[in-house]
């Protein structure tokens, strides 16, 4: 989630697809990999350094808008210590960092047979996050339909 490395990674993006400008850009997986080592202080810290590149992005033109695309972290149970990530946090962190119209605009999380939860539980609180513009996008990979 280093900024360095994010820009890294949306020029050589930008440069393969041979755009100006992405539609959006997900962080992919930041809460899963970095949680369970780093704890939920240096975590935060770390995702308002990625919304502020993320946001200095949007101002430069270089991206329309940001989100996470998750695997577990949006879908743990609340007391499943440094793997749940409050979504509202996520979104208060945004705010922090870009104000009310802030640019953090999706989440992506796994759905499936398997994996219901995104829409089988409760475990997000999510009036005030759909209230805000984040929108929730569900994924289904091809082998969880065989």
């Amino acid at each position: 989630m280093h900024p360095a490395f994010l820009e890294d990674q949306l020029e050589r993006s930008l440069s393969n697809l041979g755009l100006q400008t992405l539609d959006l850009l997900y962080l992919h997986n930041a809460g899963e990999s970095q949680l369970p080592l780093i704890g939920y202080d240096a975590f935060y810290k770390r995702l308002a350094q990625a919304f502020e590149f993320f946001e200095s992005k949007v101002a430069a033109g270089k991206i329309k808008s940001y989100g996470m695309a998750t695997w577990v972290v949006f879908r743990a149970r609340p007391d499943e210590e440094k793997l749940y990530l409050p979504l509202e946090k996520v979104v208060e962190i945004a705010e922090k960092v870009g104000g009310k119209n802030h640019n953090l605009k999706y989440i992506q999380v796994p759905i499936n047979i398997m994996m219901p939860e995104a829409f089988a539980q409760k475990w997000q609180e999510t009036t005030s996050v759909d209230e805000k513009g984040v929108h929730s996008c569900l994924f289904m990979s091809c082998c969880d339909c065989l």
